[in-house]
């Protein structure tokens, strides 16, 4: 250090202008790439929040009278919830939701009983669930519960991501957490007093 302080003024000029010049160019290569980094992470978190929403949707589709509506006029037999008593016709519900998230590999945390709804002469029994897995596994879940018998309808849906995805760039498909609101039909007593 002693022999550039010792040398011509001219290197020392040159030594201190490559020293900030140096400075400067590592400064904007890490701008650069946090930059980088930063837009594809915003990229990818529009990405997430598109498909998020258009799972929303999924959920939303028919207004719930019109779902309702259809199932007391054109209900079959096979399309209502039955059982010995109500805590019975709860728990084959609740096996049957178990049973669909985990043949599309969804995890259910929790399952509880939703509050029973009466409307058109129809009573539903409900389950509250906490589950948590992939979009995919979340679309085939909700798809595979709908389109089964009996008749059963999703009429909440709340869907969170635990991913930190704004601090890093994802490396796999996110992991959800959502809480499914799911109900079916009992059938009319009517019906039942007629067998």
């Amino acid at each position: 250090m002693i022999w550039l302080l010792n040398s011509p003024r001219g290197l020392r000029r040159a030594v201190a202008l490559g020293i900030v010049f140096g400075a400067i160019c590592a400064a904007g290569f890490v701008a650069a790439g946090a930059f980088a980094s930063l837009r594809h992470s915003n990229q990818s978190v529009i990405e997430k929040r598109e498909l998020l929403g258009r799972l929303q949707s999924i959920a939303n589709r028919l207004p719930e009278e019109i779902r309702n509506t259809a199932l007391a006029e054109e209900a079959a037999s096979d399309e209502f919830l039955s059982g010995e008593s109500e805590t019975v016709i709860r728990a084959g519900l609740q096996q049957q939701l178990k049973q669909t998230a985990n043949a599309q590999h969804l995890n259910v945390i929790s399952v509880g009983n939703a509050p029973d709804l009466g409307r058109d002469n129809l009573t539903y029994v409900g389950l509250q669930a906490n589950v948590t897995g992939t979009i995919a596994s979340l679309q085939k879940t909700l798809f595979a519960l709908e389109t089964a018998k009996p008749v059963l309808f999703v009429t909440k849906l709340t869907v969170r991501s635990t991913d930190q995805m704004a601090l890093r760039a994802p490396v796999a498909e996110p992991v959800l957490v959502a809480q499914i609101r799911l109900y079916g039909a009992l059938k009319p007593e009517s019906e039942e007093a007629g067998k």
